[in-house]
């Protein structure tokens, strides 16, 4: 594992929690593993073991470590959340990550504008121009989720067609340099539509589970807005929840 930097700044524990945080997300840690002590920590930021104590409390509190006794701190292997078919990992990276046979046909790439339905999400941006992405998401030859995307043309002025099929993320960071920051999301189940009927495989199912995403670049600007559904068997919804005891 690489060293890491002492960091500066007023509250120094939540810069140390954001360091780890990000060190066990990119699997520098594994999990089952242990953090180093409080005095090793202490001595790499340069800080008292009390704001090594503050950041851990953090880690703890969002499901990343937990302390055990004679142990130390353990990395769990649970992330805050992950939605499949959502989220800030594109379909490709998930396919990767899953070794999954898929594929993915293109129903529509072309400028156009917001759906009306959109309006309460983004009410500013209801006339502004967009990039109106439709794609069908197939798992083992079945068609399974339905994606809308619409990508602003103020950052995104068009999406080449080999980059439609493929990962989209990769192409907007690193061709594009949008440093993409975070997504607020919706969960519904949802009664099955015309447009599910038309391109889901859907065995006879008579619901479907729709996530909504509002993506936003690091400086909070609001970039792209996403609608998919997906068959109900195909979604998994992993979160962790830590219980508070009450006091009285």
């Amino acid at each position: 594992m690489r060293p890491m930097e002492p960091l500066s700044g007023r509250k120094k524990y939540d810069d140390i929690y954001r360091d780890l945080e990000q060190a066990i997300l990119e699997r520098r840690w594994l999990p089952g593993e242990t953090l180093p002590t409080e005095e090793a920590l202490a001595r790499q930021y340069q800080v008292s073991r009390e704001t090594v104590r503050k950041a851990q409390a953090l880690l703890v509190e969002n499901g990343f470590i937990f302390k055990k006794q004679r142990r130390g701190s353990v990395v769990l292997d649970v992330r805050p959340l992950q939605i499949e078919g959502a989220g800030l990992h594109s379909f490709t990276e998930l396919q990767k990550d899953r070794q999954l046979l898929t594929h993915t046909k293109v129903l529509k790439n072309e400028k156009g504008i917001l759906p009306d339905r959109f309006a309460s999400l983004c009410p500013a941006a209801g006339s502004a121009e967009v990039i109106v992405l439709e794609r069908i998401r197939a798992i083992r030859h079945e068609a399974v989720i339905y994606d809308r995307d619409y990508f602003f043309c103020r950052w995104v002025p068009s999406i080449p067609a080999d980059v439609a099929e493929g990962s989209i993320y990769d192409y907007l960071e690193n061709s594009l340099a949008l440093p993409i920051g975070y997504a607020t999301k919706t969960v519904t189940v949802d009664p099955v539509g015309e447009d599910e009927r038309q391109h889901l495989d859907l065995h006879g199912d008579s619901h479907v589970v729709t996530i909504r995403s509002a993506v936003y670049l690091e400086d909070a600007s609001l970039f792209q807005l996403h609608e998919s559904t997906q068959r109900v068997d195909t979604f998994q919804m992993v979160d962790f929840a830590r219980r508070n005891k009450y006091r009285r």
